[in-house]
C-alpha cells in the first residue's frame, strides 16, 4: 500500500492509494476525489489523508481483518499505530520500555482520515451502517460553552468521535519582532516578503499561505461599497 499523486488532464491534482499490485484502491480513491473536488479541499489536505488510509489498510492486512468491519477494534489499531515503525518491513516492537513511534497528535490525525474513509463508504453503501456507531457516539450540546451554543433553542444532539487521544499542551515558540524583521530583510523578492508578513502578522498557517489566491485577499478597509455595487437589486 502506498499513496500516489494523480494529475488529471485539466491540470488538477489529487492523491490516491495504490495497493501492492499498483492498482487503485477503489473506496479510498472515490473518497479522496470527493474530498478534493466535491468538497473543494486543498491538494495538501488530500495529500495527508492517503497516508492515514495506507496505515489502516496495512494494519487490516497484517492482522487478517476486513477493512469494512475493523471499526469495532479501532482501539487495537491505535496501539499498533503507536509502535508500528514507518518502514513496513521492520517488525513491530512493543512492551515495557519501548519508545513510541507516533505521538498523540499524529495518531489523532490518522484516525480522522480513517473515519472519513469509512463514513464515505457507508454513504456509498459499500460499508454497513452499523460501522458509524463504532466510530461516533451521539452526545448532547450541554457540555459546550454558552458562546458555542449561539442562539440554538434547547438541547441539540451531535456526533462525537469515540476514539481520540489526549494531546499534551505545548508552548508555542513564537518568533519575536526582531526575528520577523530579520527574516523580512533577508528576503530577496516581494513574494517572500509578503509570505513573512502574512505568517508573522495575519496569523495564517503555512498551508493557508501556500494556497492563498489573489481573489482571497480583501485589501480595502471597508468592503461594503464594492459589495453593494455588485449586488443585484430585489
Amino acid at each position: 500500500m502506498r499513496s500516489f499523486p494523480v494529475c488529471l488532464p485539466s491540470g488538477a491534482r489529487y492523491w490516491t492509494v495504490l495497493d501492492a499490485e499498483l492498482e487503485v484502491f477503489p473506496a479510498a480513491d472515490q473518497w479522496l476525489r470527493h474530498v478534493r473536488f466535491g468538497q473543494h479541499r486543498a491538494e495538501l489536505t488530500t495529500k495527508s489523508y492517503p497516508g492515514a488510509v495506507v496505515l489502516y489498510l496495512r494494519w487490516c492486512e497484517r492482522t487478517g481483518r476486513d477493512w469494512r468491519e475493523a471499526a469495532s477494534e479501532v482501539g487495537l489499531f491505535m496501539v499498533w499505530l503507536k509502535y508500528a515503525p514507518g518502514n513496513p518491513h521492520e517488525p513491530v516492537s512493543a512492551g515495557p520500555g519501548s519508545v513510541p513511534v507516533r505521538g498523540e497528535r499524529r495518531i489523532n490525525g490518522v484516525l480522522t482520515g480513517v473515519r472519513g474513509l469509512l463514513s464515505h463508504a457507508v454513504t456509498t453503501g459499500e460499508v454497513e451502517r452499523w460501522v458509524l456507531s463504532q466510530l461516533y457516539e451521539v452526545v448532547s450540546t450541554r457540555d459546550l460553552p454558552t458562546e458555542a451554543l449561539g442562539e440554538a433553542p434547547g438541547m441539540v444532539s451531535r456526533l462525537k468521535a469515540r476514539h481520540r487521544l489526549q494531546e499534551p499542551e505545548s508552548d508555542v515558540d513564537r518568533a519575536s519582532d526582531e526575528e520577523a524583521v530579520a527574516l523580512f530583510r533577508g528576503c530577496h523578492n516581494a513574494r517572500d516578503r509578503l509570505i513573512v508578513l502574512l505568517l508573522a502578522r495575519a496569523g495564517l498557517r503555512p498551508g493557508q499561505v501556500a494556497g492563498l489566491r489573489r481573489s482571497d485577499c480583501h485589501l480595502l478597509m471597508d468592503s461594503r461599497a464594492p459589495r453593494s455595487a455588485t449586488s443585484t437589486p430585489v
